[in-house]
């Protein structure tokens, strides 16, 4: 009886020893299967951020303000100097039917690049009478002219006191055809590379 007691007592701790060592196989396998799939992960992730981070040239665009020349229909009033108005009084012959005439004169200048017609009117009063003396004259561009009106009048009108009211010349209006300076926002493209940080900046900047 005192044997099988020792034999009892000396397999106990064996089995006991065995089974801790299979468990701790067991959980050897596990942790291991646990770092492989951490280190998978690792490198995954590793290689994802890789290829993310790979550079490359890629066309960025942006706008430009541009300058471009159009010709364009465009009103204008050419330019002109003038002299002081003059005036007479051209006496008539009652006899012979030949009426008094009333002449004014004025010096017109064309500085204009353009040709036209320009037209000179003058506003006469005397003795509670008036007359108007109005004509258009076609002057060259870059030209002076001498423009003269005569207008006949009556035998005793206008004989003293003869004074301008009002006098005036009118230049022409015309439409040309002018070249002019428009802009426009034009959209270009310039390569950029990806690694550049000012890369990122343009794009983000779209």
């Amino acid at each position: 009886m005192c044997s099988d007691f020792i034999l009892s007592f000396s397999i106990l701790p064996i089995t006991h020893l065995c089974y801790v060592n299979k468990h701790y196989k067991q959980l050897k396998s596990k942790i291991m299967k646990k770092l492989i799939n951490l280190l998978i992960c690792f490198v995954a992730l590793i290689s994802f951020t890789q290829c993310s981070n790979k550079c490359e040239d890629i066309n960025v665009p942006y706008t430009v303000r541009e300058s471009y020349k159009e010709l364009v229909h465009k009103s204008i009033t050419l330019d002109h100097q003038m002299s002081r108005l003059s005036y007479q009084r051209i006496p008539g012959a009652i006899l012979i039917d030949e009426l008094p005439q009333l002449k004014a004169n004025c010096t017109i200048s064309n500085s204009s690049k353009y040709s036209g017609n320009f037209t000179l009117a003058a506003r006469f009063e005397s003795q509670g009478q008036s007359v108007i003396l109005e004509e258009t004259f076609f002057i060259p561009a870059y030209t002076t002219k001498q423009c003269e009106i005569v207008k006949e009048i009556n035998h005793y009108s206008f004989q003293s006191d003869i004074e301008v009211s009002s006098w005036d010349v009118t230049a022409p209006t015309i439409t040309v055809q002018v070249e002019e300076t428009r802009y426009r926002d034009v959209t270009k493209y310039r390569l950029c590379n990806t690694c550049d940080p000012a890369c990122h900046s343009a794009v983000a900047s779209k």
